[in-house]
């Protein structure tokens, strides 16, 4: 029982926890209200107890009855069901906006990266970040003492960012942020190649050192510095591993599961490896998927930096911990 901060005597129904976590909305007849069933709010605290209801008032309760409160996906409108006058049943469906109860920070978004060394692959400090807006004017920021920068964003907002740092090439991007996004955050960063060198920081990446080599019954797919795409070389042996060992088991009806643990190097915050080593384990869970294995027989531990397979900072085990490995067991 949530107890009397939110019972009553009388009724309570339509119960709905906001997408923040903490706020509940209901509708009651027995707290003090502006007719029969109101809508009321309370707040969760400590993930322990609940703040006493408080009527949410005009124009969401009305002298009628005012039941259940439904968010549009981006909590601006409130959708209720009255019986105040004017309708054209018992029930009639109304839309409140502005809704004045929106957590507004869920809706702040940055653009996130790092200006880095393409070879070394270690942020560069202070480096000057020009960011030009596809609309709006242009501004320049600076990079941190670990060559991280942010600037807040709308989503689908298009820009152009560029550095240029003494002993480098200058880099510029383009993209667009998309329509959706799982976390406030969209990573995009700039690798400086330095000058004298012709390998662009692309193709360093691909050439760096082979990483050790892992258990003969764990498959590892590597990726490259904050990256979660699966490399081709890695597409084609998990091709190989799925009609060799995972297809068998398919077409002789035998029960399997499929383990992946993701992770990361040690580089960027403990959130962020978390969250990049989830976006790693999910895409070899679609690969996997679209050769014919089903969701239901694979399982996704992201672990971020937590788990390394080598201690240190060097160029190998970096590469060593960025990566995704694959175990298959039948039950």
């Amino acid at each position: 029982n949530l107890g009397p901060e939110i019972n009553t005597g009388g009724d309570e129904k339509a119960p709905l926890i906001a997408p923040n976590g903490v706020d509940l909305y209901f509708s009651s007849t027995g707290h003090p209200g502006l007719g029969g069933y109101d809508l009321f709010r309370s707040t969760n605290v400590k993930g322990e107890t609940w703040s006493l209801a408080r009527n949410v008032g005009k124009p969401f309760n009305s002298g009628a009855d005012d039941i259940f409160w439904r968010l549009t996906a981006r909590e601006d409108t409130v959708i209720i069901a009255s019986s105040r006058g004017g309708g054209y049943g018992e029930l009639d469906m109304y839309a409140v906006w502005p809704n004045p109860f929106k957590d507004s920070t869920r809706y702040i978004f940055y653009v996130r990266g790092m200006v880095y060394d393409s070879i070394t692959e270690m942020g560069i400090p202070n480096a000057n970040v020009r960011v030009e807006p596809a609309q709006g004017s242009a501004f320049t920021l600076e990079a941190n003492h670990n060559g991280r920068y942010e600037f807040r964003t709308e989503l689908a907002r298009s820009y152009r960012i560029a550095t240029s740092v003494k002993g480098y090439e200058p880099a510029e991007k383009q993209f667009t942020v998309p329509e959706f996004l799982y976390y406030n955050e969209y990573r995009q960063s700039l690798p400086l190649t330095p000058v004298g060198v012709k390998r662009a920081a692309e193709e360093a990446e691909e050439e760096e050192e082979e990483p050790g080599e892992l258990p003969d019954d764990v498959v590892v797919s590597y990726f490259g510095f904050d990256k979660s795409a699966l490399r081709p070389e890695y597409q084609e042996e998990l091709k190989a591993y799925y009609k060799a060992e995972i297809s068998p088991l398919q077409e002789a009806g035998t029960e399997f599961t499929i383990t992946l643990d993701a992770h990361t190097d040690d580089r960027g915050s403990e959130d962020y490896n978390i969250n990049l080593s989830r976006r790693r384990g999910a895409a070899v869970s679609k690969f996997l998927r679209d050769l014919g294995v089903p969701l239901e027989a694979i399982r996704i531990n992201a672990y971020g930096e937590n788990r390394p397979a080598s201690l240190g900072d060097s160029k190998v085990s970096h590469a060593m911990n960025r990566r995704v490995e694959l175990q298959l067991s039948t039950r």
